[in-house]
């Protein structure tokens, strides 16, 4: 009887393994050629008035994009960032604000202008038209377009200006007071006992009229003293850390101050203020800074902040000495290794290293700082040499 032979069955486990890694290598190249078509490329979200759309566009800036986007704007359209921004981010957002037709009504002054901006200062910028802080603005939604030809309108209620002789200082000041009661309330002045005023409290304020506060027995002194701007700061997720714009210069104010003065034997020896009112009011400074991390968002303390701020680490690399730090000593200055030596935050070795207190954490990171930017160039370079090395 013949018997049969047994095919072995190694040919085909040899084809799929071959198959396998045919299939593997592919699959390595199709994502090879998918990241370098898309490479340069930056996804754009774009909100425009309800809508949202988002675009992936080689645009170099954000005019560009709005073009891929089919996206047309009027002159008066507010994009921000602005169009001409150069596109480095891999992602963008982008606001646009659409102008609209309004109109300003001031006094028996009618103007029409079409503006995306907001605010009634913004709006009457635009207008070339001056307000002041004492000025009171009112936005109407208009329904009478075919009247108006203007869906929005913006009353102007003009303060009145009027001279005051403030304890021996002339100023002029406006105000929305319909008394001289209602004026000494609204600039926070307080008569004294002695305090007199030319005018009676319930005297009407009119346009351009004129009086006199001043104080019985005793030396006053008025002096026009600055009223320092306060700074907002905008944050920008699309501007890496360090990035700083002013967008908006600040203006001081100015107040007039004045004092009581006691004088014994022709030397002043005390002053005290009775009044402070403000003439102009200070401008806040507008400044734009980024907050995306090249590398790792870092995720440290407040106490942590002020030992890199104090050893001098700028801040677009705390991300990097939070990653390498809590690797090496999970940010416990005391630390220190009991096979090597290696003490403090970045685990000196030897230990000798750091000048100063090597279990100091400013003493540490200050050696730190110095170590990774002459060792190896950056933080940066640190980073992603600790991350293939696990050390550094």
């Amino acid at each position: 009887m013949k018997l049969l032979r047994k095919k072995s069955i190694w040919p085909y486990v040899m084809s799929a393994i071959l198959l396998f890694f045919a299939i593997a290598l592919f699959s390595i190249e199709t994502k090879n050629a998918n990241a370098a078509s898309t490479q340069g490329e930056h996804l754009i979200t774009i909100y425009d008035r309800s809508k949202q759309t988002t675009i992936l566009t080689n645009a170099e800036n954000i005019e560009g994009a709005l073009k891929d986007a089919g996206l047309t704007l009027d002159p008066n359209d507010i994009v921000e960032p602005g169009l001409k921004e150069s596109l480095i981010a891999s992602s963008y957002d982008v606001n646009i604000y659409r102008a609209r037709p309004v109109t300003i009504i001031d006094g028996n002054i009618h103007r029409k202008i079409m503006t995306a901006y907001q605010t009634p200062v913004q709006i009457a910028n635009v207008a070339g038209i001056k307000l002041y802080v004492e000025d009171k603005t009112e936005m109407i939604l208009n329904d009478k377009l075919a009247v108006s030809g203007a869906g929005l309108e913006m009353k102007i209620t003009r303060a009145k200006l009027v001279s005051v002789n403030l304890y021996g200082k002339l100023i002029q000041l406006r105000t929305q007071a319909t008394d001289i009661s209602g004026f000494l309330n609204e600039k926070s002045v307080e008569l004294g006992q002695t305090d007199r005023i030319s005018l009676d409290l319930t005297s009407q304020i009119v346009e351009g009229m004129s009086f006199r506060i001043w104080r019985e027995g005793v030396q006053t002194i008025a002096s026009e003293e600055p009223i320092q701007f306060e700074t907002e700061m905008i944050k920008d997720a699309n501007r890496y850390v360090g990035y700083r714009e002013v967008k908006t210069t600040g203006v001081s104010g100015t107040k007039n101050v004045t004092y009581e003065v006691s004088v014994i034997n022709g030397k002043e020896v005390s002053r005290q203020v009775i009044s402070s009112v403000i003439i102009v009011n200070p401008a806040s400074e507008i400044v734009i800074v980024g907050t995306k991390y090249n590398g790792p968002e870092p995720t440290v303390t407040s106490e942590q902040i002020l030992w890199m701020t104090a050893a001098g680490i700028a801040q677009s690399d705390w991300g990097y000495v939070d990653y390498i730090i809590t690797k090496e000593s999970n940010w416990h200055p005391n630390s220190v290794n009991s096979r090597s030596g290696a003490c403090g935050l970045a685990q000196a070795l030897p230990c000798s290293k750091v000048p100063g207190n090597p279990l100091d954490a400013v003493d540490s990171l200050t050696w730190a700082n110095g170590y990774a930017t002459k060792r190896y160039g950056s933080w940066e370079n640190a980073y992603n040499f600790w991350t293939s090395h696990k050390w550094w």
